[in-house]
């Protein structure tokens, strides 16, 4: 097997993606980084006259991180609700249902939240899922052939890393397997090590996007 081909859940390195293809369509002049999230998904965020694009990819958005809630994490143990199938508008209702950690621009807060927000615009820019716009944009122009979006596939391709965890009651579970839209486009690609060198490579050496952009992110 050649070295770095086997697949595992890349988790919020996801984020970098979708963050690369927003800046994208930044430098096509498609989306304007300090433009209120609100001139594309009315409606969608609340306060989203006063948060801005940039506030929502750099995580000074305020919005509050819907995997606080219990049973909301893929990081922890879940059971049977591993399985469970999510949409990305039940994990926006579950972060707008509590208060934002603080107001639009005034601090920093890491929060999952923000890019669900940051999936749907770019679906609402472009039209198509936020996945195809990142495999046409970014994944089928570099050969990232081991790089894909489970959705709701609760399997990893082989060859794959599997990962187990050790229960309170110390059974060893197997914890490869579970359906990731609970992540979506915060957290649910998987990819090879091979993959993410290319990419990573083709981002950081400005094949990707602007050396203005790469200087904003």
């Amino acid at each position: 097997m050649p070295s770095g081909t086997e697949h595992f859940r890349i988790g919020s390195i996801t984020k970098t993606f979708v963050a690369t293809a927003i800046l994208q369509l930044v430098d096509e002049g498609r989306i304007n980084l300090d433009a209120p999230i609100g001139t594309y998904l009315p409606g969608v965020v609340p306060n989203g006259a006063n948060i801005t694009v940039r506030q929502i990819l750099n995580h000074t958005s305020g919005l509050y991180d819907y995997m606080k809630g219990e049973g909301w994490s893929t990081n922890r143990w879940r059971g049977d609700a591993r399985f469970a199938t999510f949409s990305p508008d039940q994990l926006l209702d579950a972060a707008i249902g509590h208060k934002p950690y603080f107001a639009p621009g005034a601090d920093f807060r890491y929060s999952n939240t923000n890019y669900i927000v940051a999936g749907k615009l770019i679906e609402a820019v472009t039209g198509h899922p936020y996945s195809s716009v990142i495999e046409h944009r970014i994944l089928r122009p570099l050969n990232l052939t081991g790089t894909s979006f489970p959705g709701t596939e609760p399997t990893v391709p082989e060859p794959a890393i599997h990962a187990t965890a050790t229960l309170e009651d110390g059974r060893s579970v197997d914890v490869t397997e579970q359906n990731v839209s609970l992540d979506w486009a915060a957290g649910e690609m998987v990819s090879t090590t091979r993959d993410l060198q290319v990419f990573f490579d083709a981002l950081l050496g400005g094949e990707l996007i602007s050396e203005e952009s790469l200087a904003q992110m």
